[in-house]
């Protein structure tokens, strides 16, 4: 069954003078109760109606399926708070929301035109890809002139992998030379940004999905790094149809095998996929009940899923500490 949610954005300055007094406040009201899996995220429990708030810093969303319960709480709310109804989420923290006839797009674009100006690259030369794989990064290369430059513009970049997964590789990667930036690195930068404008209309797709089965897919490049050796694994974790986490991260310690690093990152999705389903389940969302909520993850090679699910780790001969620790993860 399908269930049309209508939300509200607010601001409230109220928020930033008090900080997290108002929030006992909220929860003082007995209206909305706190999730322990995301702070600052409140639910209300009213029978079949159900309505969300969402709460960063001064800004609000509230959202439901039932708008005459959503009307009655903002005016509960509006008697504590001086609060300023803005309408139907449109733009809320540097993200546009676009309506289309299957679901929402979530867009930056505006946030990705702001960094290429600041860069000064507003005109450049368009790039299909953010990455050259062929070009090896070196540590012995000229320091970048100004690093102040290329902390603020890759900072800035972090903030754009909430609705581009495409880019979270390359700009984990572009951070990990914040320290000493060389002028290589600057070259990997700008590479990146002609692929942004070029791609300014990419955005992230939300859909109404007829299932709430969880499938997450991990995989690692193993030694993929040339300086360190060390390995870089990532996941990507779909709620049905729709893409609700991804990640892609350097692995703490270096892999000895193909299998160390894939099992690794299959920790890592598997840790993710039991906070989503957590939350989830705290939301009334998730069932756990196959197939229209089961939870499947894709992972290679086999290897890795054979380590992965053996009753006896002791047979691989196990003598790395952060690997056994992994093992015995309780998943």
């Amino acid at each position: 069954m399908c269930v049309t949610y209508s939300g509200l954005c607010m601001d409230s300055n109220k928020l930033i003078e008090h900080g997290s007094r108002d929030c006992m406040i909220i929860y003082s009201l007995q209206v909305f109760h706190p999730r322990r899996q995301m702070f600052l995220f409140f639910i209300t429990p009213a029978g079949a109606s159900h309505v969300y708030l969402l709460v960063y810093v001064d800004d609000i969303i509230m959202m439901g399926n039932d708008p005459t319960l959503i009307t009655s709480l903002l005016h509960r709310l509006s008697a504590t708070f001086k609060i300023r109804d803005l309408g139907t989420p449109g733009f809320f923290l540097g993200i546009e929301t676009l309506k289309t006839d299957t679901g929402l797009m979530l867009s930056q674009r505006c946030y990705m035109n702001d960094i290429l100006t600041r860069a000064g690259m507003a005109d450049c030369k368009p790039l299909a890809t953010p990455a050259a794989v062929t070009q090896p990064v070196s540590s012995a290369a000229v320091p970048h002139d100004n690093p102040t430059q290329y902390h603020r513009v890759v900072g800035a970049l972090q903030y754009l992998t909430i609705t581009r997964p495409d880019l979270s590789h390359e700009i984990n990667r572009l951070c990990q030379f914040m320290h000493t930036p060389t002028a290589d690195h600057w070259g990997l930068v700008k590479r990146v940004l002609r692929y942004i404008k070029g791609t300014l209309d990419y955005s992230l797709r939300l859909t109404v999905s007829e299932t709430s089965a969880i499938h997450a897919y991990s995989d690692s490049d193993w030694v993929g790094c040339s300086l360190d050796r060390k390995s870089t694994g990532g996941y990507a974790v779909f709620l049905g149809s729709n893409l609700i986490s991804w990640l892609s991260r350097k692995q703490r310690t270096v892999a000895r095998s193909s299998t160390e690093a894939e099992y690794k990152a299959l920790a890592d999705v598997a840790a993710e996929v039991t906070w989503v389903v957590s939350l989830l389940r705290e939301l009334g969302l998730h069932s756990g009940i196959p197939p229209r909520s089961g939870v499947t993850i894709w992972a290679l090679p086999t290897c890795a899923l054979i380590l992965f699910f053996m009753p006896e780790p002791s047979m691989w001969r196990l003598t790395s500490t952060s690997f056994e620790t992994r093992l015995h993860m309780g998943i």
